[in-house]
């Protein structure tokens, strides 16, 4: 046991507020080598959580007290762990998102001590992949890589290897360095006059919240890349930078300057390279 880190407080938060939200989960598939066995799964997936304590970590209040404080709990490893099974007639998204949709009657949740759930696949007949549900408050890009690593490392008879620090012991590293003052006073500077939220605007003069998805084809990625390498700068500044023009532009920003809130990972140690967690935070990037 110990304290909740940032990430997972503001996960906490948003699961109170609003406890069915998909946007709190991370639908994953891996697909599996042939021959695999439901035996074979299940003793994976149980390798997974007892070698990624994330897996099995809730993060609740340690009273009913107003004062109390946010902890994440690490229990032992269950002996056992719930793998369901569907039968599919191909991994698209048509097919998957009835699934997807299935699982959130009963979504993954931070405060119980469920933080993923997970489904083996059949298709003609075959065990073929198995589609995991995730609680974001478990899980960064980063982790599902390893995830999968391990996963498929686990059905191929090898040993995972273990977590040189944990995502506790990272929280506990976190919240004992705190904010330095230095650190307060430059983004406090930065953040001058810059308004709290974006006010996004319909056409008939409200005020909604939307989410838009944007994929770009192979052309748009590559002028994207090639702008990124003559300016010397990274593919997310180039893909921030343009966002905020496109806002401006398009007239959704109710004035001049707002700001972005960007992902960015907190990965700062070869320590954290096998871990897995949410060890994320949201940088304002000032438009």
């Amino acid at each position: 046991t110990g304290p909740a880190s940032p990430p997972q407080y503001a996960q906490w938060i948003l699961e109170r507020a609003n406890p069915g939200n998909p946007g709190n989960m991370i639908p994953f598939l891996v697909m599996l080598p042939e021959h695999v066995t439901w035996r074979d799964l299940h003793s994976a997936v149980l390798d997974l959580v007892e070698t990624h304590p994330a897996l099995r970590t809730s993060v609740r209040l340690e009273s009913n007290d107003p004062t109390a404080k946010l902890l994440q709990i690490v229990p032992p490893t269950p002996r056992q762990i719930s793998l369901e099974s569907r039968s599919v007639p191909d991994f698209t998204q048509a097919s998957l998102r009835p699934i997807i949709d299935g699982l959130m009657e009963s979504p993954p949740s931070l405060e119980h001590g469920r933080v993923f759930r997970s489904v083996g696949l059949l298709r003609n007949g075959r065990l073929s992949a198995v589609l995991f549900l995730f609680h974001h408050a478990a899980v960064d890009d980063p982790s599902l890589r390893i995830l999968e690593s391990d996963l498929l490392a686990a059905l191929g008879g090898s040993d995972q290897i273990p977590e040189v620090q944990t995502q506790l012991a990272w929280a506990s590293d976190v919240d004992s360095a705190g904010v330095d003052r230095a650190s307060w006073k430059w983004w406090s500077e930065r953040l001058e006059g810059i308004p709290e939220g974006l006010e996004i605007y319909d056409g008939g003069g409200g005020v909604n919240s939307r989410r838009i998805r944007c994929r770009l084809d192979a052309s748009e990625k590559a002028r994207l890349e090639s702008r990124a390498k003559a300016a010397g700068v990274s593919r997310a500044a180039v893909a921030v930078h343009t966002l905020g023009q496109a806002i401006l532009a398009s007239g959704l920003a109710n004035g001049p300057r707002f700001s972005i809130g960007v992902p960015a990972s907190l990965r700062d140690s070869h320590d954290l390279e096998r871990t897995v967690g949410m060890i994320l935070t949201t940088l304002p990037v000032v438009i």
